[in-house]
């Protein structure tokens, strides 16, 4: 059973409703986040899996000044977004999708809008995707 809810991130209208219990990524609920909010949420805890600080040994092996690795590593996302225009990275969440039986079909994704939500400070309060 879908029915419309509020994206709890951005406030747009989202499909809520009973989720599938197999579902292990962007699962469908009754109140929480729409699809592109939840590829946002899902993508920036995996880059924060595995961003760390730039060290000085990097930063002299890739001939970086202070105010280089500074700017790395005061926003180690930098441009992360933008390389969602590439086809092969959204083919690669399409097949994370696949395999972890989203209740979200790749193709509802509007990637030019995850772009745009990208910086928005609005923590979820729970699930939809």
């Amino acid at each position: 059973m879908s029915a419309t809810t509020q994206c709890e991130r951005c406030g747009v209208d989202a499909c809520g409703g009973d989720g599938n219990p197999d579902a292990r990524i962007f699962r469908r609920a009754q109140h929480g986040v729409c699809v592109n909010c939840g590829v946002v949420l899902f993508l920036q805890r995996l880059a924060n899996m595995q961003t760390s600080h730039m060290n000085p040994a990097q930063a002299r092996a890739l001939n970086m000044d202070s105010a280089q690795v500074d700017a790395v590593n005061s926003n180690p996302f930098g441009g992360f977004a933008e390389s969602l225009r590439l086809v092969h990275i959204q083919e690669c969440l399409a097949r994370v999708m696949r395999a972890g039986k989203s209740d979200a079909h790749p193709g509802e994704i509007d990637w030019e809008r995850v772009i745009e939500l990208w910086d928005i400070d609005a923590p979820p309060k729970g699930g939809l995707w």
